[in-house]
């Protein structure tokens, strides 16, 4: 089995800028820099027209939380969430 460079040994949490180890406080430290990011991508003029532009955006979206933001996998990666319904 190949051993996983984006979490941390022995658990399921992608490892993240700022060292946060239990899921449940990352995905909250995640929810508000991503929403961060979606606020600076609302106010940017990006454009899609290529696979770079998809990058792009993901590192806006990320950067704050994953070293690894907008670059290309070594390893395929997905994480399950649920769907909250209002």
């Amino acid at each position: 089995m190949i051993k996983d460079p984006y979490v941390y040994d022995d658990t399921n949490v992608l490892k993240n800028i700022a060292n946060i180890k239990e899921q449940h406080k990352l995905d909250d430290y995640e929810t508000t820099m991503v929403n961060l990011g979606i606020i600076k991508l609302l106010k940017s003029d990006i454009e899609i027209v290529k696979v770079n532009d998809i990058f792009l955006i993901h590192k806006i979206l990320f950067e704050n939380v994953y070293e690894w933001a907008g670059e290309k996998r070594v390893i395929n990666i997905f994480k399950t969430e649920p769907i909250t319904v209002l």
